[in-house]
């Protein structure tokens, strides 16, 4: 056997082999493939490097051939001993193909299902939920989301005009681009509907506001107006309009309701420190007030001047109540005793624009203190008043009455004097008689008292000449009278009987 026979035979471990040919190295039926050129490349390296060594071996045995001599000689075989061909069957090939194949049938599915989704969510829209608000909203939203909004109209008391009532699609579902989706529209409240109206006398204002809110009632019209008989808030009086009947009564229709606003009211401004002009300016600019004056005396605040108030400033107050004002009276003036001044000293004090107290001198007719003398004073001696406080009244005595001649004037003079006359006291009356003269029309031709003293109650007879007679040749008509025709057209005594008709003034009530 050759050498390189040994070596293979040593590298099969004794074991005689075929060589490695490609007949042997066929893998036997029922088993993988082997790569033929693979394993005959690798063997033919393992059989040089055997050589290799078996060579390198033989030199170092001549060198070391005392050592050599003791050892046992090794053959080739225990040397290198060449590497059994194994052949194994991969048990997990097909296993790791099927999942391959179903990892990227996996990975297909998932992209599939990701694509459909995709097309699925662009294509889909989420439908809002559109109750309550305006159909603008659900057009502008129709125009973006390509889908068609259909509406639907109906009466609603819950809703106002063009709100949205309900959709025949669920809130927050889906629905594809192109779909319809139907949206019932409010047209507010039937106009033509009839309504039961309420007794609106027995309520306020903020129930009649309550009930037209709930049933949608617009045609209230209200009216405030001042009232002292109902109470503020409430109803005073409903009015309708003509064309409209109460019993039939439609929401369309039209009532003006009267409330109260109470009594009319003055607000208050704060006149502390106004002078009386400030002052009658106010009540001037608020007439329905009632203001009455009290006075207190002030050393330094000036007469006239707003002490105090009653009410408060800034309070309302319903006219026709009273507002106090306490003004200052200035500093108090004692009244004189004037039964010890003579009158014409009382008549300068009135006169006198610079004097302390007001003064008002009268004159009266008096039967029993002579003229001239002091009969009473309003105010007694000694009593202290103030600047704006009532003047003190004097009288004194102008005597007896006394009738003067009044024959040859008119009857315009008779009245005024019969009136001077009882402006002093008297309660003097006249009688007249017409009568027949020649004298003019209207002139008194007698009197039963002429120039003297009379009584305060006497009764005076005045006749006048009824001119229907013809004057004595050597008459001379006096300058014109100015007389009126106290008959008024129908003179009594004009039936020519002479006329001795007496007509009693009473000047005490007349005059």
């Amino acid at each position: 056997m050759s050498k390189k026979g040994d070596f293979l035979s040593g590298f099969s471990g004794g074991n005689t082999q075929k060589p490695l040919t490609e007949q042997n190295l066929t893998p036997a039926k029922g088993t993988d493939p082997v790569d033929i050129a693979k394993n005959k490349r690798l063997a033919d390296k393992i059989v040089a490097d055997a050589e290799k060594k078996e060579n390198a071996s033989k030199t170092a045995g001549r060198s070391a051939s005392a050592g050599a001599a003791t050892r046992p000689a090794q053959s080739a075989s225990a040397i290198i001993k060449a590497p059994e061909q194994v052949v194994t069957k991969d048990e997990k090939f097909h296993k790791r193909k099927i999942v391959r194949y179903g990892i990227i049938g996996i990975v297909v599915i998932v992209i599939a299902i990701i694509i459909f989704l995709i097309v699925r969510m662009t294509n889909r829209v989420e439908v809002p939920n559109w109750v309550g608000s305006d159909i603008e909203e659900a057009t502008t939203w129709e125009l973006l989301n390509r889908v068609t909004v259909e509406t639907e109209r109906a009466y609603s008391l819950e809703f106002d005009e063009d709100i949205i009532i309900s959709q025949n699609r669920e809130p927050r579902s889906n629905m594809s681009r192109g779909s319809v989706i139907i949206l019932t529209v409010s047209r507010g409240p039937d106009m033509n509907e009839e309504i039961d109206l309420p007794d609106f006398e027995e309520m306020i204002r903020g129930q009649i506001r309550t009930w037209a809110d709930e049933h949608l009632v617009r045609g209230i019209v209200y009216r405030e107006e001042n009232s002292t008989d109902v109470e503020e808030n409430h109803v005073i009086r409903v009015e309708f309009p003509s064309a409209v009947d109460p019993d039939h009564f439609l929401r369309s229709d039209t009532v003006t309701i009267y409330i109260s606003t109470g009594p009319e009211t003055v607000q208050i401004t704060n006149l502390v420190g106004n002078d009386r002009e400030e002052v009658d300016e106010f009540i001037i600019e608020n007439p329905g007030l009632n203001v009455e004056f009290e006075y207190e005396p002030h050393e330094t605040i000036e007469q006239g001047t707003v002490l105090a108030q009653d009410p408060s400033p800034g309070t309302r107050m319903p006219t026709g109540e009273t507002l106090t004002l306490t003004l200052s009276a200035g500093s108090p003036v004692v009244v004189p005793n004037f039964a010890d001044m003579r009158r014409i000293e009382a008549i300068e004090m009135m006169n006198d624009p610079e004097a302390e107290l007001d003064v008002v001198v009268h004159r009266r007719w008096n039967t029993s203190i002579p003229n001239g003398r002091f009969v009473s004073q309003s105010v007694d001696p000694g009593e202290e008043v103030y600047g704006d406080s009532p003047p003190v009244i004097v009288v004194y005595s102008e005597g007896r009455p006394w009738i003067p001649d009044l024959r040859d004037t008119s009857l315009r003079d008779l009245e005024s004097t019969i009136i001077d006359i009882n402006d002093k006291g008297s309660s003097i009356t006249i009688g007249i008689a017409y009568v027949n003269s020649y004298l003019p029309r209207g002139l008194i031709v007698s009197q039963t008292v002429h120039n003297q003293f009379v009584p305060l109650d006497a009764h005076v007879v005045f006749h006048i000449s009824l001119e229907n007679l013809e004057p004595p040749p050597d008459y001379v008509p006096p300058d014109d009278p100015g007389v009126n025709d106290p008959g008024g057209g129908d003179d009594p005594g004009d039936d020519g009987g002479g006329g001795n008709d007496d007509d009693d003034w009473d000047f005490g009530d007349d005059f």
